[in-house]
């Protein structure tokens, strides 16, 4: 692959070629004229492709006017779209040569029946004088473009089938008059169509339809539901020519009225309300060829409505436009891809999509394509709307890949492509490929991610790493911002936290899945997941645009790019270096970016090794703190207090079940205060007891052998009153809350009764004589709840043991313990003394 992409671009570098055309043929007859200029080095055997357009319908005839030595072929691309082909051998031009030497090559293009010939349409056109042409094609024999590009599909996009509606008022109070005409504005001949007009009853009454002059045509009349009907014109047996019109310019004629001949309200007629007395174009008739929409914009009465206009539109079929994605990408080979060849696809698998990146500028976007959609529908079914979008996308891709030459993709180390790391130029995996394909509207953001983080780790690399940036500090702040990135940039695709870093994870877990074990491997999923730990505490959900009191779509926000990049410089330069992949399961290493090579691209030396590596120095294990219950006069260097005001109607903050007292959690009518008490672990490990239990976590990772977890809390909408006082530590207390927790799970072997001093309480589902356990209910905010949980990388089994001690949906229960000294126990003891 690289040599041919060296010979290309050799190539490339000396070939230069200038196509000069112009256009003398007739109104049933076309002759290109073209010229060829070589202003680079000498080439010999070349192709030369001439694009134009003609009726599916007719037979083109080509005729080889003048081909000084070439040879001609014509290959049909679609049912209008045609591509002539003139392939030059042992043709030789020098440098500053031109060719023909004398005159121009000429082909014609015409009609078996010399009917009309319009030229307007051609994709490689040429002016009636002569000017230079970059949509003439010239091929060296080699497969390098040497003048003009190839076509996209949208430019060939012409449509051969577009029937236009005009229509016209004569009506009065108590009968709707109307005159239409339809036009033949597309480039090929029509045998048959269907037009619909929609029109809304009043008062439950059923329409009378008169029809006049309507030849060769049947009408008939359809109730959609409740009071809307739509009046189908069915035509057949015209032969309708491009610029025709049927029946005539002056149209045919039908009225509407009622039994009782009651009066009209025109005004909720979607196909007829604010007609003129004059003909005009009318988009609100819908025009059918062959049952595919091809003109006007039909009223939206579902989502099955939108899906059948980009059906027809895309030339998919409801059953593949509705086909599930396992079944579509059931035996699909899957392709090789670069990542620079997926951002410029991106461009042609979603024209015409909207920009769905954005809900605000999407929302719009579809109601400019569909004029007949109920905004109300849209803002609550935007998101069913937006899958249709994501099955066209899906599908082009899938055509992409199955109409082209593509090599399949080889499970090779995609280290070994890591030399001068141009990962712009890596191979997709197939498991990335495979996440795009189901997910095709979080490739744009993913796409972004991606080449955020490359652009950001070269600079890193060259401030930071003298430009290396292969297992250094740059390679780990790249793959750690990364994870955060792919999050960030698809927010708008989630409503849910961890299904975002959720997403970020079984994307660059796919990345790796051809890495071979080692230390980079090793190195690269360790910093992914340190990446998704330390964003996940700066992301929260919210929404991200609404109408008229509806939110249309829910995001994951985080902060802004900038915040981002220099987040993880930040955590880049306090990297670790590591020379055993043991180490990444042990503090401090375990919640660090870690590296293994240093800024001149080092490995850092094995235990007793001194040549050709760095020096290894062994990090200091920092100190971690966790925060605890604490009562009313219990002793404490470092207190917090976090009040969260929840919900104000109806509120059914209590202690559901146990002591009414729980320590260091106060329960009121319009919120709930817990009172905490910081306690630094110092080197030592946390207490492990019989029993489960939950602290919160004060420091940026949870002591070793626990587990992290968040619950966030959305708190009162109006006139919130959250408040803290003391050190928040990684918590977040703004208009909701956000507690980070650690879980502490059982030893049974444990000889301990309670974990910490017996002033202080945790969160605990246990009892027993001496400990006791309350139930607490939190009535988080009821309207629009956004309470979610984040997980991070606690196991499931581990998240069911954690729900046996704090759970909840739309509320949250949390269940707390306390020592108590039995009084029985005191009696004993003042009587035995």
């Amino acid at each position: 692959m690289l040599k041919v992409f060296i010979l290309a671009m050799a190539v490339c570098a000396y070939a230069s070629v200038d196509v000069t055309s112009f256009e003398s043929g007739s109104s049933n007859l076309s002759i290109p004229n073209i010229r060829i200029k070589n202003n680079g080095s000498p080439i010999a055997d070349f192709s030369v492709y001439y694009y134009f357009s003609a009726a599916d319908s007719k037979n083109v005839v080509v005729e080889p006017y003048f081909l000084n030595g070439g040879e001609i072929s014509i290959e049909k691309l679609s049912a209008n779209q045609y591509r002539a082909k003139v392939e030059f051998k042992d043709i030789h031009i020098d440098s500053l040569e031109e060719f023909p030497a004398a005159g121009y090559l000429q082909i014609g293009l015409h009609y078996a029946d010399w009917s009309s010939w319009k030229t307007g349409d051609d994709f490689s056109g040429s002016e009636r004088t002569a000017s230079l042409n970059e949509n003439i094609v010239v091929i060296s024999s080699s497969g390098v473009i040497l003048a003009g590009d190839f076509p996209t599909e949208q430019d060939l996009s012409l449509n051969p089938n577009r029937v236009a509606v005009y229509s016209l008022s004569e009506g009065t109070s108590n009968y709707g008059r109307y005159r239409l005409y339809a036009k033949n504005e597309g480039n090929v001949p029509v045998t048959g169509f269907r037009f619909d007009v929609e029109i809304t009853a009043d008062h439950n009454q059923t329409p009378v339809v008169e029809v006049w002059n309507l030849p060769n045509a049947t009408h008939s009349l359809e109730n959609l539901g409740d009071d809307v009907w739509a009046l189908h014109f069915d035509v057949e047996n015209v032969n309708l020519d491009p610029g025709a019109i049927y029946p005539n310019e002056a149209g045919f004629a039908f009225g509407i009225h009622y039994a009782d001949w009651s009066e009209l309200d025109l005004s909720n007629d979607y196909s007829l309300a604010d007609i003129s007395s004059e003909y005009a174009f009318n988009e609100k008739i819908a025009v059918y060829v062959d049952g595919k929409l091809v003109s006007g914009n039909p009223k939206i009465h579902g989502v099955g409505d939108i899906r059948k206009v980009l059906a027809d539109e895309n030339g998919y079929s409801l059953e593949q436009m509705v086909r599930s994605t396992d079944s579509l990408l059931d035996g699909f080979s899957i392709p090789e891809v670069t990542w620079n060849e997926m951002d410029s696809l991106a461009e042609e698998w979603f024209v015409g999509i909207p920009n769905f990146d954005s809900t605000a500028i999407a929302f719009f976007e579809i109601l400019a394509k569909f004029p007949g959609l109920d905004t109300l529908f849209l803002a609550s079914n935007y998101r069913d709307v937006r899958e249709v979008y994501a099955q066209v996308v899906r599908l082009r891709m899938v055509d992409y890949f199955n109409s082209r030459t593509v090599k399949y993709l080889k499970r090779v180390p995609l280290k070994s492509m890591y030399s001068e790391y141009d990962v712009g130029s890596l191979t997709l995996t197939s498991g990335e490929l495979w996440l795009l394909l189901e997910n095709p509207m979080k490739g744009p953001g993913s796409v972004r991610a991606y080449n955020r983080a490359k652009e950001w780790s070269k600079s890193y690399a060259a401030l930071k790493c003298r430009g290396n940036e292969g297992d250094t500090r740059a390679d780990a702040f790249r793959h750690s911002v990364w994870n955060a990135l792919l999050c960030r940039e698809t927010g708008t695709q989630f409503d849910d936290i961890s299904e975002c870093l959720g997403w970020s994870k079984d994307f660059t877990d796919a990345h790796e899945e051809n890495s071979k074990a080692g230390f980079a491997r090793s190195m690269d999923f360790h910093n992914n997941t340190i990446g998704r730990y330390r964003y996940s505490p700066k992301l929260r959900v919210a929404c991200e645009w609404n109408w008229f009191g509806i939110c249309v779509n829910h995001e994951v926000v985080g902060p802004s790019r900038e915040k981002t990049k220099q987040m993880y410089s930040d955590l880049a330069d306090e990297a670790l270096a590591f020379n055993d992949t043991n180490q990444l399961e042990r503090r401090p290493w375990l919640l660090n970016l870690v590296y293994f090579r240093d800024s001149v691209g080092k490995r850092f030396c094995l235990p007793g090794e001194t040549r050709d590596c760095s020096a290894f120095e062994e990090p200091q294990i920092s100190a971690s703190k966790i925060a605890v219950l604490k009562g009313e006069g219990s002793s404490c260097k470092d207190s917090l207090r976090i009040y969260l005001d929840l919900e104000d109607s109806n509120n059914g903050n209590k202690i559901i079940s146990g002591d009414p007292n729980p320590l260091g959690i106060s329960v009121g009518n319009g919120g709930v205060t817990f009172s905490f008490c910081t306690l630094d672990l110092g080197d030592e490990s946390i207490p492990r007891v019989p029993y489960d239990y939950v602290v919160l976590r004060m420091d940026k990772d949870c002591p070793e052998g626990t587990y992290a977890f968040r619950r966030h809390h959305d708190a009162e909408d109006d006139d919130n009153g959250n408040s803290y006082s003391g050190e928040l530590g990684p918590n977040v207390v703004t208009k909701n809350v956000s507690l980070e927790f650690c879980f502490v799970p059982a030893d049974l072997n444990s000889t301990l009764d309670y974990p910490f001093s017996k002033e202080y309480g945790v969160f605990a589902n246990f009892s027993t004589a001496n400990i006791v356990h309350s139930e607490i209910r939190l009535d988080d905010e009821d309207s629009h709840n956004a309470n979610s949980w984040n997980w991070y990388d606690t196991p499931s089994d581990i998240q069911s043991r954690i729900t046996n001690i704090i759970n909840g949906k739309v509320n949250t229960i949390y269940n707390a313990v306390k020592w108590i000294e039995l009084v029985l126990s005191k009696i004993l003891v003042w009587l035995e003394a």
